[in-house]
């Protein structure tokens, strides 16, 4: 299975929203606009929609709890220059993180059986 979440190579490698966080600024175009009226309600009502064996107040508290881990797993997965160069070296493989692979293990954790 695979979710098409292939970095793009231009793209910067930390997460914008780490860094605007840093810097104590907010960008407009960090905002999403599906959160601006239901916050992560409406986001756990979509997800609801597809999967309604698991309640939307349920959801929510999923992707309340999710967001930062996804945030710092596209971190590690995507490090900086310097960084990468390190973590390729040998002995260090339990540093190099699939981004892909991992949040595929995070979302079967969370998988209604």
């Amino acid at each position: 299975m695979t979710l098409g979440l292939e970095a793009d190579a231009a793209a910067p490698r930390r997460s914008a929203v780490h860094d605007a966080g840093k810097d104590g600024l907010v960008q407009p175009s960090l905002r999403c606009p599906r959160h601006r009226h239901g916050g992560l309600g409406q986001t756990a009502q979509d997800f609801h929609a597809r999967v309604p064996g698991m309640s939307a107040q349920a959801f929510e508290t999923v992707v309340k709890h999710a967001l930062p881990l996804i945030i710092g797993l596209w971190s590690l997965s995507n490090p900086a220059e310097v960084a990468a160069r390190v973590i390729e070296l040998p002995g260090l493989e339990s540093l190099r993180y699939d981004f892909e692979l991992a949040l595929l293990s995070l979302m079967r954790g969370v998988a209604p059986s």
